[in-house]
């Protein structure tokens, strides 16, 4: 009788691999795809400030003014200049400005660079690479204002070509193992199971 539970709980695990496997590939095609596009600014430091800091110190502040890019003062302009209460709403009903300003701040990266003191990169995910683009510009545009002339554009947002997310090898991989760590413990229960039947 034991065996037999052995067995029935091993034909199982090999069923629920496979089903996991199916289930993961479904699940990704599924996922919408999202584009990013990335508008550059750099931040000028005075003469005297390069000369009195390290570089370590100027990347500090780099990074410092990159978590500036991320705030309501320019956000909100961004929101009004394109419309996005309308955009992002449900059919005729505009959203409220404060959860267009969350679902803004979700989709917004601002990442100093490591290497290059002053660069900052403004990078925005969205379903519609075009609106990624727009908003990068729009966001980058209006960091530039705020900060006067400390804050240089230098490379404006293009639409992206190819979605950066999902990511199809990586999911279909992540479900191949799953499904293969399943059914093969379901296997090795298989195999004692059989192996422990009277006359084997």
């Amino acid at each position: 009788m034991k065996n037999n539970k052995t067995i029935v709980i091993g034909i199982i695990l090999i069923a629920l691999g496979a089903m996991s496997f199916i289930t993961g590939i479904l699940y990704t095609l599924m996922l919408p795809n999202i584009y990013s596009s990335t508008s550059m600014v750099v931040v000028e430091f005075s003469e005297a400030g390069t000369q009195q800091y390290t570089a370590e110190a100027l990347i500090a502040l780099t990074k410092q003014k990159a978590a500036l890019v991320k705030i309501r003062d320019v956000f909100d302009p961004v929101i009004v200049e394109q419309n996005m209460t309308e955009k992002w709403g449900l059919k005729e009903t505009p959203i409220a400005h404060d959860i267009a300003f969350k679902i803004l701040l979700d989709c917004v990266e601002s990442v100093a660079d490591e290497e290059a003191v002053g660069l900052i990169r403004i990078v925005v995910f969205r379903e519609d690479p075009n609106e990624a683009s727009v908003l990068a510009n729009s966001i980058s545009s209006n960091y530039q204002k705020l900060h006067d002339d400390s804050i240089s554009i230098v490379e404006k947002a293009t639409p992206g070509i190819r979605p950066v997310s999902p990511n199809l090898f990586l999911n279909v991989m992540r479900s191949l193992i799953q499904a293969v760590i399943i059914a093969g413990i379901g296997l090795l229960l298989l195999f004692i199971g059989k192996r422990s039947e009277p006359g084997t």
